[in-house]
């Protein structure tokens, strides 16, 4: 082992390790190289694990151990992600290596302290980790690869959904693993209280681990699936129905686009259904008999797993069962149920070619009932007939990112929120983020959308485009606008100039609401804070917060990255879900508000002051061309931050009585919903498509 701080290394759990015949022992229980980077890159370096995660910084802000969080660690120790030996060295340092000290864990994890890691840790290497309860409903039998932090992530997820009351247990089929890999799962098992990893070695594995898995229920769990438990359990209620026998989950990669939704059987063999697909297309088809299964992730109990005798393990091990299991009930697709399917064996790759070969030696004549065609999507491209709006397949194309990450992008709910007004009106809409721009599926499309936000998208032949500019007017350009068959631009103002100043026609077209989550009443009146901020730090003071802060508000924040502008400031959550910052906005005092500097001078509108309007709430926003007229007396503005102290002195008498506010909301909903906003759209693709 290297010269390390004294700080970063346990004595005894190093002794612990070697006494073990550990080459390469982890210096401290919260240094788990493993999880730090699972591809094991110092290996190739000829460094230790620790060697490599002391020798970059970048390395150092990753979180050390699973049961060390440090998004809670950012919160008590705002600059422990910039310590020379890392957070964990910060940490250690804060807390004085006290074994009472309790570790920042996840607010869905265990609490523990340092000394109780510490045993479990031990327990763990010893290989007398506690099991967790004698019998569960539903068992999760997860086959284990290589990837010490999948492993532990399923641990984690399968004892998440146990603490929160789910009847369920995991049971793993590990094969030579690592001594650090199964230590590491051992320890997250027996701190969420579920049970260790079972070493099942051989092609019976998970034969054995079927057999000592106490539920009825079995979910397989390959690797190569991000770990979902949550997922999983709903799955598994698909089997409530009795005459369903196995089923599996709609299958994406990262970008959000269908790696699976089953397996089908054309002229050239076994395919994935709707591989490439935006899951819109398979989630309104509603729940799918299927010929056979291709998923990495099934279901079935445990008479049909007996029945079918299969094995689980290899790729499309699961269509072997698939096809047996049909001849006991029904196979079916669960559309409502999405899980990501990253890796092992993934429709298109080597290794699903090689299983594809392999399964058509097996099964050479295919009986006619498991070759039925795949059903006809529900949306058809349609020619205009009349003055009829045809029914269109649209995408509506986003810059978020995929999967969890994009959750905390506005874009990707104002998407949504317009992709459910458009189907209102009879479309069909997919709504992508920004990593599936290139699926090949958007040939199938009438019109792509593009929400202009930081992303520059080329339209490409067959669809027609129509490009929303709703934010960072100052990156789009003339050239970019004259590919687009339509225009339309959050602003008054910047519509009307851009489009004397290029020779484009660009309409304006204001951002908007979703009743459906924003409307008077949600909350009684200030009865909630007295002055909230949503919003992130971009990296720098927000003019509203800042006003407010320097006059000696009391205000509630909500956001991220605000440690490092402000580290004194107390955030009351990183992240408020959609569906609750009606309710918020609603209850609060007063709102806070402002915009990028682009967007305030070029009179586009904040989606916050759409929203925060739509509940009546009082606002104070920076000034932007149009906030009067849009809002009335809801919305006040201020030129400069001083300002922001005086206008909060005028609450409440400075606004509206709350039966007026209710009043202008009403208006913001009528005038500025989602639905006008999707008519609009809807009549200029069919008048464009006419001429």
């Amino acid at each position: 082992m290297p010269e390390l701080p004294a700080l970063l290394v346990d004595g005894e759990w190093v002794a612990a390790q070697r006494a073990a015949g550990a080459e390469d022992p982890s210096p401290h229980p919260l240094l788990e190289p493993d999880w730090i980077d699972p591809t094991r890159p110092w290996a190739a370096q000829g460094r230790t694990g620790v060697e490599w995660y002391l020798a970059d910084p970048e390395h150092r802000t990753r979180s050390p151990h699973p049961l060390f969080a440090l998004a809670t660690l950012d919160e008590q120790l705002p600059s422990a992600r910039e310590h020379p030996l890392g957070p964990l060295g910060a940490w250690l340092e804060h807390v004085g290596s006290s074994p009472d000290a309790v570790l920042p864990g996840r607010p869905e994890g265990p609490e523990l302290t340092l000394g109780q890691l510490r045993e479990l840790a031990l327990s763990a290497l010893r290989g007398d980790g506690a099991l967790g309860p004698d019998s569960a409903a539903v068992s999760v039998v997860l086959t284990v690869g290589p990837d010490a932090a999948r492993t532990v992530n399923w641990v984690r997820s399968v004892g998440a959904a146990a603490a929160a009351g789910a009847d369920v247990e995991l049971v793993a089929v590990a094969g030579a693993l690592s001594r650090s890999h199964r230590v590491l799962a051992g320890t997250v098992a027996a701190a969420y209280g579920v049970r260790p990893v079972l070493r099942h070695d051989g092609p019976d594995g998970a034969a054995a681990a079927v057999a000592a898995a106490s539920g009825d229920r079995l979910v397989l769990v390959r690797p190569g699936v991000v770990p979902d438990a949550v997922a999983a359990l709903r799955l598994a209620a698909v089997l409530d129905d009795a005459e369903i026998v196995a089923a599996q989950p709609l299958l994406v990669d990262r970008a959000d686009v269908v790696v699976s939704a089953g397996g089908i059987f054309t002229d050239d063999g076994l395919t994935a259904y709707l591989h490439g697909h935006a899951p819109r297309d398979a989630e309104l088809l509603d729940r799918l008999d299927l010929p056979t299964l291709v998923s990495p992730v099934v279901v079935l109990d445990r008479a049909t797993w007996d029945a079918a005798g299969g094995t689980f393990g290899a790729p499309l091990d699961e269509a072997d069962l698939g096809l047996t299991a049909r001849e006991l009930g029904r196979v079916v697709l669960e559309p409502s149920v999405r899980m990501t399917w990253t890796s092992g064996g993934v429709p298109g790759s080597p290794a699903w070619a090689r299983a594809s070969a392999q399964f058509a030696e097996r099964w050479p004549e295919l009986p006619a009932s498991v070759l039925p065609a795949p059903p006809t999507l529900p949306v058809e491209r349609r020619a205009l007939v009349g003055e009829t709006a045809p029914q269109l397949r649209w995408t509506i194309d986003t810059a978020a990112a995929a999967g969890a990450a994009g959750e905390t992008w506005g874009d990707l709910h104002f998407a949504r929120s317009l992709a459910a007004a458009l189907e209102r009106r009879g479309q069909h809409v997919a709504v992508d983020p920004a990593a599936a721009r290139d699926r090949w599926s958007r040939d199938l499309d009438d019109v792509v959308l593009v929400l202009r936000g930081l992303d520059r998208v080329e339209p490409r032949p067959g669809p027609l485009h129509v490009l929303w500019v709703i934010s960072h007017p100052e990156q789009v350009t003339a050239e970019e606008v004259g590919r687009y068959a339509l225009v339309h631009a959050a602003s008054l103002t910047w519509s009307r100039d851009r489009s004397a100043a290029w020779g484009v026609p660009v309409a304006p077209l204001l951002q908007c609401t979703d009743p459906a989550v924003f409307h008077a009443g949600l909350a009684a009146p200030d009865t909630g804070p007295a002055v909230l901020f949503v919003g992130n730090s971009r990296g720098a003071p927000r003019p509203a917060l800042a006003g407010a802060l320097a006059a000696g508000a009391d205000v509630t924040v909500h956001g991220t990255g605000w440690a490092s502008v402000l580290p004194t400031l107390e955030v009351a959550s990183r992240q408020v879900p959609n569906t609750e910052l009606g309710r918020l906005y609603a209850s609060a005092g007063v709102v806070l508000n402002d915009h990028w500097a682009d967007m305030r001078r070029d009179g586009f509108v904040s989606n916050r002051l759409f929203d925060a309007a739509a509940c009546g709430a009082r606002v104070l926003s920076d000034d932007v061309a149009g906030a009067s007229e849009l809002f009335g007396g809801l919305v006040r503005t201020f030129t400069d931050p001083a300002e922001v102290g005086g206008l909060l002195g005028e609450v409440p008498v400075g606004w509206p009585a709350y039966d007026e506010r209710v009043r202008l909301a009403e208006r913001v909903v009528r005038e500025h919903s989602f639905d006008r906003r999707a008519e609009t759209l809807v009549d200029a693709v069919a008048r464009r498509l006419r001429a």
